[in-house]
Order: structure tokens, then C-alpha cells, then sequence
């Protein structure tokens, strides 16, 4: 079974690398704008990881 976080992040790249191929900027604007939205991900896929290793903290300390 797929993770639906994967899938979501998956399709939302796609999204965006779609947008920025449309997108009427210059090559600086476009790889700006990029670059902070790669910062972001990686941002949210670390909270994704801490919030999983919380849960599973807490799922242990239950058992």
C-alpha cells in the first residue's frame, strides 16, 4: 500500500515543475522561486519525519 504523504508530495512536485514550465519569468525569477520552494519541502518532509518518530515514540511508551 502506497503512502498517501508520498503520494501527495509526489503529485505536488509534479505540480510545480509543471507551473514553472508554464511560468512567463526570467531564468533567475524561475530558479528563485525553486529554490525556495525545494527549501520548503525539505522543511515539511522534516517535520513529517519528526512528527512520524513521535508517534511511534508514543505508541511504545503505551504497550
Amino acid at each position: 500500500m502506497k503512502c498517501p504523504l508520498l503520494s501527495f508530495l509526489g503529485g505536488a512536485l509534479v505540480g510545480a515543475a509543471i507551473a514553472l514550465l508554464y511560468a512567463p519569468e526570467t531564468g533567475n525569477e524561475t530558479r528563485r522561486k525553486l529554490h525556495g520552494m525545494v527549501a520548503q519541502g525539505k522543511q515539511k518532509m522534516k517535520d513529517a519525519v519528526e512528527e512520524g518518530y513521535d508517534k511511534i515514540n508514543e505508541y511504545k511508551m503505551t504497550d
